[in-house]
């Protein structure tokens, strides 16, 4: 029978005290992989030792990056090269209040979050090759995930809702057959499980609102 591994990249195992290896099926194994960012969590900071926001350098880093036209037209206002002064702070906010007007929230969020590879010094910067998280994480899969008949991945993430909150989110649209599978899986928990195609809830686009920073 195939084995069948979750890997979960978490911060700490909860509940796993009180269910251990004992409490999975005999062709179920789990890998656990604590603190994949070690300078983020030193430092308290998205972005790795080489300046990259880990969840945006997760692409193939031999082809051309994706281009972010949203974040291009954005990029100089929400970190107000241009000038440190308050009417110029100002004057940016004014700018990209108007650019989410005319795009919309889903589009705004993307163009800001959804990862950019022209501006190393910009928000959400994924380039510049691999970084030694994901050349880390790539290797623990190839050691204790290949050969798998099914694998699940966890990653326990921090930065949305208020301190110790949990949002089940999955990138698989509703309603999908992918979408069903997660939910199965997870069982009463997988009720909650967002697309995260779909808007995120305002409190998690409030650094967004916050426009401008970095000046």
């Amino acid at each position: 029978m195939a084995w069948r591994a979750i890997a979960a990249r978490a911060s700490r195992s909860t509940g796993w005290s009180s269910v251990g290896a004992a409490g999975l099926p005999k062709d179920t194994a789990a890998v656990f992989v604590h603190a994949i960012n070690p300078y983020g969590f030193a430092w308290t900071r998205r972005v790795t030792e080489e300046g990259n926001d880990l969840n945006r350098n997760y692409v193939d880093h031999s082809k051309p990056y994706p281009v972010n036209e949203g974040y291009l037209e954005i990029a100089d206002d929400l970190w107000c090269r241009r000038t440190s002064a308050t009417s110029g702070i100002a004057a940016a906010d004014a700018r990209l209040a108007a650019y989410r007007k005319k795009v919309g929230d889903v589009a705004y969020f993307r163009a800001v979050s959804g990862g950019q590879y022209s501006h190393p010094d910009g928000m959400f910067y994924g380039g510049g090759g691999a970084a030694w998280s994901n050349r880390t994480l790539h290797a623990i899969t190839d050691k204790f995930l290949k050969g798998r008949g099914d694998v699940a991945v966890i990653d326990f993430h921090t930065g949305l809702g208020p301190y110790g909150y949990g949002e089940p989110i999955t990138h698989y649209d509703i309603d999908t057959p992918a979408s069903r599978r997660v939910r199965g899986l997870l069982g009463r928990v997988g009720d909650g499980v967002q697309a995260r195609a779909r808007p995120p809830p305002r409190r998690a686009m409030g650094w967004a609102t916050t426009a401008s920073i970095g000046c």
